[in-house]
């Protein structure tokens, strides 16, 4: 609904110059804001630039060519990167159940695709969700290695002003010209919205949550996006969801439940 009046390039960078300012003020105002570390400058920018700049653009831009429904369930698989990531790392040592459960997750994917329906249809939305997924992996991964040295808010303001300034350089043409007189009351209501709730407090909770009980755990209650961003597809904008993706959608979901809940052996 708002990328009918909006282009994607000026609603990302005008959110996100936004957000990270309200991040920055809740950051210091909270009085959690400490001296940045040299040697942590390193993470810091990866988890920005990928986290932050390139999981908007994969994301948004796959709203263009793919589903509500699809974008929200690809870019919701990033716990499976994570965990994939970690044991890759020597970080964790995941059991033979959470393997299994990710197994499951992978072919729910190809359920929702259509494989078994004889209906395979991976379009360009499909992937760049997918990869926005993957691009956000190596964030909970470094959230989770500083958790020490950083509180959840001001590891938020930090990697989001380092990702929305790769943002504001590359939208700032589309910014100038977006046609802000086209936009009604509705639109700016939205806009609110998404420069609140998804981003700057769904980004601040998962980092809490990322700082209290791990990665893994936390990301796990990213599952439900898929479930409200389906309904609220097929509710608000009327959008068709076939048997094979609500199928492919439920197992792919089981699946990551299972993998989370399997629980991993710390090194």
């Amino acid at each position: 609904m708002l990328l009918d009046r909006w282009e994607p390039l000026a609603l990302v960078t005008v959110r996100f110059v936004i957000m990270a300012l309200l991040a920055l003020l809740w950051a210091f105002a909270s009085r959690t804001m400490r001296p940045i570390e040299r040697r942590d400058w390193p993470a810091l920018i990866v988890a920005g630039l990928l986290g932050i700049t390139l999981y908007q653009y994969c994301f948004i831009f796959s709203l263009e060519h793919t589903s509500v429904f699809a974008s929200s369930l690809l870019a919701s698989v990033f716990p499976l990167f994570t965990m994939i990531g970690a044991a890759a790392l020597g970080e964790e040592r995941p059991t033979k159940l959470r393997w299994c459960g990710a197994l499951v997750a992978l072919g729910g994917i190809a359920i929702f695709e259509g494989v078994f329906a004889g209906r395979a249809t991976f379009r360009l939305g499909d992937l760049l969700a997918l990869a926005a997924s993957l691009a956000f992996a190596p964030y909970t991964l470094i959230a989770r290695r500083l958790r020490a040295r950083y509180a959840p808010v001001p590891f938020l303001a930090i990697t989001m002003t380092i990702g929305t300034i790769v943002l504001t350089l590359s939208g700032i043409d589309a910014t100038v010209h977006q046609r802000y007189e086209l936009l009604d009351r509705m639109d700016w209501l939205l806009f609110a919205y998404v420069v609140v709730f998804p981003i700057l407090i769904g980004y601040a909770l998962l980092n809490w949550g990322i700082a209290r009980i791990g990665a893994g755990p936390a990301s796990m209650y990213a599952f439900g996006v898929p479930v409200v961003g389906g309904f609220a597809g097929a509710l608000v904008f009327h959008t068709p969801v076939p048997a094979y993706e609500i199928l492919g959608a439920a197992v792919c979901i089981g699946g990551l439940v299972v993998a989370q809940a399997a629980g991993e052996r710390l090194s």
